[in-house]
């Protein structure tokens, strides 16, 4: 070990006329282990917040949706062979988009709709998974009979609002034809037999969403043969930019346009990836206030230790000895704080695991506390901490070394 940092961690050692001092230490140490702590918690609770609304949104949409300009698109099973031809995508199916007022005795609300082929399996995979109670079949979707009413599957959380459970009739109107814009009464009021309850966990879906069959959604708008898009699945998640480049070379681009689940929650992932941002970078001035404390308390060592830095520069330590010497003291206290702070962090974000916090969804899109810990993410934290803390003992330890032991020693 060498004389510098020896001499350094021996002064962390208390006496009792460095008491005040070692007091001050303590407190340095624990500003940045709550410093350090918080950021790791915080960064950790963003990153599960991403993670679970990346797999509300996949679980509750395809990885991307093929759109056609114009109105006809009748020709959509010709080009799904296209598109289930093409590498990375697995299987592709075609969907209506709409949006209708659903009303329910005295209750109206406003949802997204979108009409299903039931003839893809894969399609329905997250309804399934996410079915309210053991009754209900997606196949109820479609009328069961002639003269009987078609089925709807609607969230758990637009079932509460409209009062009604499974079994129950409601009435599907185009918001068109209920301004007085549309004269196309027909298909613009029907009534629908809830066959299904559904809960992704994610408000904006579970009250503000419901599925019909594809053929119902196509008669409701009068499309005939028509679609909205074809909706997709890749093998990889990460590879489908390299999906979309091959799709697009098949189909030649235009009239048709890509769209993938990240383009379509552009804003929402923005904002989280902003917020995240801002969070970190306030969250650091707590790093940074605790680092300032550092330096305090290194300015208060320089001047109790004026006698012992006399002494070391007569007995021959060069001033970068002295530099090294309050630099280690300083660094030392540094890493105490980062080690525990991270400790603490992983600590808190065990328990905030293991307890279940509830969320109010309809404000945060999710119903619990989420944490997902990046590793990477904390070694820049700690990396960060310990080199604010190291530029913070810079100013000390330079006054500590331009001291000049001859007008020191005279007065002692």
């Amino acid at each position: 070990m060498m004389f510098e940092t020896f001499i350094g961690l021996r002064y962390l050692k208390a006496r009792k006329r460095t008491t005040f001092i070692s007091v001050i230490t303590l407190i340095s140490i624990l500003g940045v282990t709550l410093g350090v702590a918080t950021l790791s918690v915080v960064l950790s609770v963003m990153n599960g917040f991403q993670h679970e609304l990346i797999n509300k949104v996949i679980g509750a949409n395809s990885h991307a949706i093929l759109f056609r300009y114009g109105v006809d698109f009748s020709d959509h099973e010709e080009v799904r062979k296209k598109v289930v031809a093409t590498p990375g995508i697995t299987s592709a199916s075609p969907i209506v988009l709409g949006e209708v007022m659903l009303s329910a005795g005295e209750k109206m609300i406003g949802v997204g709709l979108k009409g299903i082929s039931l003839k893809h399996p894969i399609h329905l995979q997250a309804l399934k998974r996410n079915k309210v109670g053991k009754k209900g079949s997606l196949q109820r979707l479609i009328a069961p009979h002639k003269g009987a009413l078609p089925g709807i599957a609607i969230g758990k959380a637009l079932a509460e609002k409209l009062q009604v459970k499974q079994g129950d009739v409601v009435n599907m109107i185009s918001p068109i034809t209920l301004f007085g814009l549309s004269n196309r009464t027909q298909a613009s009021h029907r009534s629908f037999k809830v066959a299904y309850i559904f809960q992704f966990g994610m408000n904006q879906y579970d009250s503000k969403f419901c599925f019909i069959s594809l053929k119902q959604a196509q008669s409701f708008f009068k499309l005939k043969r028509s679609v909205t898009g074809l909706e997709f699945f890749v093998d990889d998640l990460h590879r489908i930019d390299f999906a979309k480049a091959h799709l697009n070379k098949t189909l030649g681009g235009w009239p048709y346009r890509i769209q993938d689940w990240r383009q379509m929650n552009q804003n929402l992932f923005k904002a989280i990836q902003q917020n995240k941002l801002a969070l970190g970078l306030i969250l650091l001035f707590i790093i940074l206030v605790a680092s300032l404390n550092i330096a305090g308390t290194l300015i208060l060592m320089v001047l109790e230790k004026s006698k012992d830095i006399a002494i070391l520069r007569t007995m021959g330590s060069s001033k970068q000895s002295v530099i090294r010497i309050f630099m280690t003291y300083g660094l030392y206290i540094s890493s105490l704080g980062t080690m525990a702070g991270l400790v603490l962090g992983l600590l808190l974000c065990q328990v905030a695991t293991y307890v279940d916090f509830k969320l109010d969804a309809s404000v945060y899109f999710i119903s619990h506390l989420p944490v997902r810990i990046h590793p990477m993410e904390l070694v820049v934290v700690a990396i960060s901490s310990l080199l604010i803390s190291f530029l913070a003992t810079i100013y000390p330890a330079l006054q500590a070394a331009r001291q000049r032991p001859v007008e020191v020693l005279r007065y002692e």
